[in-house]
Formats: structure tokens, sequence, C-alpha cells
């Protein structure tokens, strides 16, 4: 639930290797379009956007005294992450709306849910892309244990995520020639050119997960924030103490 753009300087060195048209200026208009973010719309912030943002809650006076304290050794903070300048100690932001994750789902799907022409398929694993001639003609799905295919007549829109939007492309043949799908997987007709690095460049995120123990008379029931919340659950579920921060 957690809301982190990526940093500009990121996308700027995609569009300088070649990505056109992904620089972070191309790209901020829709991440602005996006978002209702709840300190309201700038230069860098949406205001009308399906999506809603918001801060999560930092209503105990350690969450101050931890950012002052960042200050004093020498550290930014930075009063939107999102926003003008990424780098610096904040209070986090996240999807929710009146107490609940916002989902794509809530945010796109389910306001279009009555459109005459889209269909909804729950309960459907897409095997592969079907490629002929180097380019994607439709879907191979399996729905109640039967396979189906779904062609297109403009293009297929592949957005699986991080792991299976290249799992999906070595299944359909595309990717390092060594390493994608068996025979029985490889795409109709002549497929597009090896990608070598296809699913080669992921890499996890640089995070420490701090646990500090509170002193004794110290209250933290108000320190429930979202970033804690699992953190403190845990070791309540283990040690049955409310003492995690």
């Amino acid at each position: 639930m957690i809301y982190n753009r990526g940093n500009p300087l990121d996308f700027d060195g995609w569009a300088q290797s070649g990505l056109e048209g992904w620089d972070f200026a191309h790209c901020l208009p829709y991440f602005r379009k996006m978002e209702t973010f709840a300190d309201g719309p700038d230069d860098w912030r949406g205001g009308d956007g399906p999506m809603h943002i918001n801060r999560c809650k930092a209503e105990h006076k350690l969450y101050d005294v931890f950012l002052r304290g960042g200050e004093q050794a020498g550290f930014s903070v930075t009063p939107d992450h999102n926003g003008y300048r990424q780098e610096g100690l904040h209070v986090a932001q996240s999807f929710i709306r009146d107490g609940r994750r916002w989902s794509t789902a809530n945010g796109y799907l389910h306001p279009a849910e009555d459109r005459k022409n889209l269909e909804v398929l729950s309960n459907t694993l897409v095997n592969r892309i079907m490629i002929e001639n180097g380019a994607a003609i439709g879907v191979e799905v399996v729905a109640n244990g039967e396979k189906h295919i779904v062609t297109c007549d403009r293009e297929v829109i592949l957005s699986a995520g991080a792991f299976n939007t290249p799992q999906l492309l070595m299944l359909s043949g595309v990717g390092d020639p060594r390493r994608v799908a068996p025979p029985w997987h490889q795409p109709q007709g002549r497929g597009p050119p090896g990608r070598p690095q296809l699913g080669k460049s992921s890499g996890r995120k640089p995070a420490i997960h701090n646990q500090l123990r509170r002193l004794p008379g110290l209250r933290t029931q108000s320190f429930r924030s979202c970033e804690v919340r699992s953190a403190m659950a845990s070791d309540e579920k283990r040690t049955g103490r409310d003492e995690l921060l």
C-alpha cells in the first residue's frame, strides 16, 4: 500500500539509453493524471485522478523527534518525496481511502465494469502471448481447466507486474534463446528477435527494517500507523506484549 514513485534520474537514464518517451518529464503528466493526492494538486501532484493517495498518520510525538534527529545528524527532510525532491527523510504515503486499501481495481476497473467493450475474466490464467510474424495477436488462457485463445484486433497490453511480465514473455518465446520456454510453448510463426537481457535486470530495493523497544511508561497505542502496524502485530503475536515502535 506504500506509494513511492521511481526516482526521476532512473527515468532519464532509461531515455538516454534509447527508451524514447520514458524520461521523467514525459512520465510526470501521467503520474499526476492517475492520482488524487490528499494535500491537493501542484506542479508535481494530481488532484482528480482515480487513485487516492494519503499521508500515513504520524500523530505520535516520536515521529517528529525522529525527523528532527535526522536533521541534526545532517540529513534532509523532504516535504513530499513524490514531489519535487525525493531524497530525504519523510512520512510515508499510501493508497488508502476511508481507512481501506485503494487498489487499481477500485480506481480503474470497478468504475468501468458496466462498459459494453469490457469483459472481465476471473479465475483465468494466461499461459502465453500468441505471436505471429513478430506481432502479438492474442493470448492463450486457461479457464475452468480448458484452454482458450483470445485474439485482438489492435494490440495486446501486457501488465502483469515485475515478475510475471518477463515470465510471460519468456513463456511466449521472447528472451534469452537459452532460457525461453520449451518447444510446446513456442510462438506460432516467426517470433521476435531474442532479448538476452529480458528478466535479468530485476533487483531488490535497498531497505533496512528497524525495530525499537519502548521505554517503560511510554504509550505506543497512537503509534500504530501504516508503516509499523504489521511489525507490531507480528511482535505481539510472538511475545504477547505491545512493545514495538
